[in-house]
């Protein structure tokens, strides 16, 4: 496939599961437990698809993604949500292509999410 995935959670369970799943389908996975370690991803990798998660210590995903927008990167994103309260529109400024609320019961419908995301 040749996509390489960021993926940003704080909680491991997620990124575990989540990388698990993408090496599956034969993704290359970087991880970061934060938005600011998700930076540095992106600085040193060439990465296709973020889906950082909302809510995460140092740097949320929502600051992180505003930091890529205010620079001129445009990765295409999808957002993990944990709540009910999603500003649809502030994801959508910043490029956010879908959200995904944890918790996670159906691994078919993430991967249609990232594939129609790519």
């Amino acid at each position: 496939m040749g996509y390489t995935i960021l993926i940003a959670d704080n909680y491991p369970p997620t990124l575990l599961f989540l990388k698990e799943m993408f090496e599956k389908e034969g993704f290359f996975i970087h991880n970061a437990s934060n938005g600011k370690e998700a930076y540095e991803v992106i600085l040193s990798h060439d990465i296709h698809l973020i889906i950082t998660s909302d809510d995460m210590p140092i740097m949320n995903g929502i600051d992180l993604l505003k930091l890529l927008q205010k620079e001129g990167w445009e990765i295409p994103s999808i957002v993990i949500t944990g709540g009910d309260v999603v500003d649809h529109r502030e994801l959508r400024s910043l490029g956010v292509l879908s959200h995904i609320k944890k918790p996670f019961f159906n691994k078919e419908e993430i991967l249609e999410v990232v594939y129609n995301t790519l």
